[in-house]
């Protein structure tokens, strides 16, 4: 029997969420760590933060950092 919760997961359209949630599920834990402590210091831009995610193989665009940030996602 399918659960609300697989039923749901399975009905979500990609396009409607966060790219960079979507990228960070897939770092590992450490990373995941380390990149929460980067979305929460205001000290670090935008800018910044979405250079060094592409570096990191992220290839979404750079409004999903200040969207991200903005509405309080997890890493």
């Amino acid at each position: 029997m399918t659960t609300l919760i697989d039923e749901l997961r399975a009905d979500q359209d990609p396009r409607t969420q966060c790219r960079l949630c979507v990228w960070l599920a897939g770092r590992v834990e450490a990373e995941r760590k380390e990149w929460a402590a980067v979305m929460a210091d205001r000290s670090f831009t935008h800018a910044s933060i979405f250079r060094a995610a592409q570096r990191r193989g992220y290839n979404a665009g750079k409004g999903t950092i200040e969207t991200h940030r903005g509405n309080g996602h997890k890493a």
